[in-house]
């Protein structure tokens, strides 16, 4: 889900949580909210991860989405493999076929009939927790319910396996080693428990700070000792450690060092995602030129439900590498760029920081579709501000302003017209600007400041599609959670 291009993404069967995920990790989200969120979506942009992937046609009882889920969630925050304990009673550990299908049921909308080797046994499957001596779901709670039921569980302060799973992770990441290895076997006896537990009660006490953990291995004596020479015979049973291991980079480690060496880093990447990370200081420095919009300057009490549509038609000479948009409407819109939705959201008070890939040489349309809500007449407004650097390094800005054009006919919901309206008329800047101003100003430009900085960064390759030679190079396909 985590990925740019693949099966379902043309037909709805996967949704990514790039941005979500990139948002998570440069604000430095807490893991066990991070973890929480990817279980029990608050907002659509973390549910790609619970939702797995709708395959198309028939697939092994193996493959459907409530089966991913219990394996995805067991794999990424347990270090539980439960692959094959969802077709039948493991062979290798504990894990059962009711076990990994109680997982599954807690995700399912529908009754979960257990399949072993692939065939129906007739009995159904009951919603439940791995570990229930930390509690245990509403099997008869609505799904959403039971989904922040195990979410709650699995993050709680005394379930140790979460906190160890992760930090077993990092100190492998660090030192080539786990403490537990192999990592997805969390079953297996550590070669030290004291330092497993030490490096899981450090991240819960510094409220699951992955940063300052971290940091916190990377500035130790144990990193920074020598290598440990390793003997292309050495058994990988009976593990001792002697320092720190030597790690093949990754494939995607690699290409950006050839990247930065042969200064050859393309200037344009395919992830959704806005880079860098705003500076107080420089968020100061930003102008915000955008005003708020609605189709009469009035527009204090507009009614409620009212739904129009804004557009901006320019061009631009050339491509630009990289442009970011603060897009937001009291009370939702959705936007589309030449035609292509790029994001829609529905808070104000929240406004969004979104990359404007589609933009091409020649013709350019940003067209919005704006709602205003509530019960009653009350303030409606819109605010979109672009900016983008061309080849010379030159910053352009394209704004809300009485030169963009509002129409109450309403595009398709592929933001395509199949009649195009023939009366489009100037939007209109809105009198009572402070109303959202007062409370967003120093956030847009705040937002802005960051879409500025990301743009200054050399294009790293894990933001790109993977190619043959990042495949060739042992790129994983981010299809399925890779096994370590």
């Amino acid at each position: 889900r985590n990925d740019y291009a693949g099966t379902g993404f043309i037909t709805g069967g996967r949704k990514q949580i790039s941005k979500w995920l990139y948002d998570a990790l440069i604000t430095n989200k807490p893991y066990d909210q991070l973890a929480r969120e990817l279980i029990a979506p608050p907002t659509p942009e973390s549910a790609g991860f619970a939702d797995g992937i709708r395959w198309r046609g028939e697939v092994s009882a193996g493959q459907t989405v409530e089966i991913q889920f219990a394996q995805n969630v067991g794999q990424a925050f347990l270090g539980i493999n439960l692959k094959c304990a969802s077709c039948h009673d493991s062979f290798i550990d504990r894990w059962t076929l009711d076990e990994a299908y109680g997982l599954a049921a807690i995700y399912s909308q529908r009754p979960l009939e257990l399949h072993r080797c692939d065939k129906p046994t007739g009995k159904m499957a009951q919603p439940s927790w791995l570990f229930d001596e930390l509690g245990q779901v509403d099997a008869d709670a609505p799904q959403p319910e039971r989904l922040r039921q195990l979410a709650a569980l699995l993050t709680h302060r005394d379930n140790g396996r979460f906190t160890r799973t992760i930090a077993n992770r990092l100190w492998h990441r660090l030192m080539g080693h786990g403490i537990v290895h192999p990592t997805d076997a969390m079953q297996s006896p550590p070669w030290n428990a004291d330092l497993l537990d030490y490096l899981a009660e450090y991240l819960a006490e510094h409220n699951y700070d992955l940063k300052q953990t971290l940091e916190h291995i990377a500035t130790s004596e144990a990193y920074a000792s020598h290598a440990e020479r390793v003997a292309g015979d050495t058994d990988a049973h009976g593990y001792h450690y002697a320092g720190p291991r030597s790690k093949r980079m990754t494939a995607e480690q690699f290409v950006d060092c050839v990247w930065q060496i042969t200064e050859t880093a393309p200037r344009k990447f395919d992830a959704p995602v806005v880079r860098g990370k705003a500076e107080p200081a420089s968020a100061a420095d930003i102008p915000v030129t955008g005003v708020w919009i609605w189709n009469r300057a009035d527009a204090g009490n507009a009614a409620a439900g009212e739904t129009i549509a804004f557009r901006k038609q320019w061009q631009l000479p050339q491509p630009p590498a990289q442009a970011t948009a603060v897009v937001t409407c009291d009370n939702a819109y959705t936007l589309y760029v030449n035609g292509k939705q790029i994001h829609a959201g529905n808070n104000w008070e929240a406004p969004d920081l979104l990359p404007l890939g589609p933009l091409k040489a020649g013709d350019n349309e940003i067209l919005i579709v704006a709602k205003n809500a509530g019960n009653g007449p009350n303030p409606a407004g819109l605010f979109f501000e672009a900016r983008w650097q061309d080849a010379d390094g030159k910053t352009h800005t394209l704004a809300t302003d009485n030169t963009w054009q509002w129409t109450a006919k309403l595009p398709a919901a592929n933001g395509r017209y199949k009649q195009p309206p023939d009366d489009w008329q100037p939007a209109v800047p809105v009198t009572a600007q402070q109303v959202w101003m007062s409370r967003l100003a120093y956030e847009l430009a705040a937002l802005l400041s960051r879409g500025n900085a990301g743009s200054q960064h050399m294009v790293r390759a894990a933001l790109l599609k993977s190619n043959f030679l990042m495949r060739s190079l042992g790129r994983p396909n981010r299809d399925q959670i890779v096994s370590v």
